[in-house]
């Protein structure tokens, strides 16, 4: 604005000197005598004055309306509905995990997004199991929290729910996406609002750390291959008689996780994950976590002290499908998510 109010003033300078020089009104001087030139010198400076009057207004009036739609935006977001209402707005239109909303800020404001071989490389399983036994009581994950144990701890979330983030009843389809990535937008409407939004969150975490895979090594085909085993994997055998448990989703996985944190498990189990990176999709393995039981799928300890839970991975071509969707969700995001 000042910039503009400059040029301005330069443009009325050289004006003037014209006017005086007689070149406005053709290329022949004018002629009269000095108090007629004076008088045309004043007439044409008030009409600029009036013009810049009448454009400084416009722009201030301009500013004032930006002001005020952005105040009424807020006051809309604010006060609009109590606070209670709100709430159960969201949970509603954007329901999604406190924990995995704890983890993504973590990564992107921490600077995570950032870390060589994140989501790949496993930290000491301690600061993993330490990180655990605080998330559920907590808004907010330590701003001095390992961008690693913080990525470790995102998948063994993943890992714990009963039902893959991409659930069992989509699994063919998300296989056959593979064949056409594009296709992925409509299976998003499909899935749960809870699966949904997560998953959202999850892929713009890993959009933002591929923007940086220059200097993370990790773009988006590595961030989809360390994932696709957290995201899909086999659904269990029909149990033999009886009911299958009925399960929980995503509310159950987190109450598994704050119950019962991450075990080191026993015979030196914490020793081997720490310091390693997660294997390819091929060694991920099978995982039957029971009382006392610990496995490793994709470089994550879990373990669960309620219940059976077993995780049988996709097979080779299965896998490859999988990451080929993600992949293309990742380095694709604001096509996918947003337009």
């Amino acid at each position: 604005m000042i910039r503009r109010g400059e040029a301005k003033q330069q443009e009325y300078a050289t004006a003037a000197g014209r006017l005086y020089s007689g070149e406005l009104a053709g290329d022949q001087p004018q002629t009269g005598s000095s108090s007629e030139v004076v008088a045309r010198i004043k007439a044409t400076a008030a009409g600029f004055g009036a013009r810049a009057k009448q454009q400084g207004s416009h722009f201030y009036q301009a500013s004032l309306k930006t002001a005020a739609s952005t105040a009424e935006g807020i006051k809309r977001l604010a006060l609009g509905e109590p606070l209670q209402a709100l709430c159960r707005t969201e949970l509603t239109t954007h329901p999604c995990p406190q924990l995995m909303l704890a983890c993504c800020t973590a990564l992107v404001s921490g600077g995570g997004v950032g870390e060589q071989r994140i989501f790949k490389h496993n930290p000491p399983q301690e600061l993993v199991d330490k990180l655990a036994a605080t998330a559920g009581s907590l808004t907010l994950l330590s701003p001095g929290a390992s961008p690693h144990a913080v990525a470790a701890l995102l998948k063994q979330f993943l890992l714990g729910l009963p039902e893959p983030l991409l659930t069992y009843r989509l699994l063919p389809q998300w296989v056959a996406a593979g064949d056409q990535p594009d296709s992925c937008r409509s299976l998003l409407h499909q899935l749960p609002a809870a699966n949904a939004w997560t998953l959202r969150l999850l892929m713009q975490t890993c959009h933002y750390i591929n923007e940086q895979a220059a200097t993370n090594e990790m773009d988006s085909q590595a961030l989809a291959e360390v994932l696709a085993p957290c995201l899909a994997w086999k659904p269990p055998p029909k149990p033999q008689g009886g009911t299958a448990p009925p399960w929980q989703g995503i509310a159950k996985g987190i109450a598994n996780l704050t119950s019962s944190p991450v075990s080191a498990g026993s015979d030196g189990a914490a020793a081997t994950a720490a310091g390693t990176e997660s294997g390819s999709a091929t060694e991920a393995g099978l995982v039957s976590t029971a009382v006392g039981v610990t496995e490793n799928v994709s470089g994550v300890s879990v373990t669960s002290q309620q219940e059976l839970h077993k995780v049988t991975p996709l097979d080779e071509a299965e896998l490859e499908a999988v990451v080929t969707v993600l992949e293309h969700m990742i380095s694709n995001y604001n096509n996918v998510f947003v337009l």
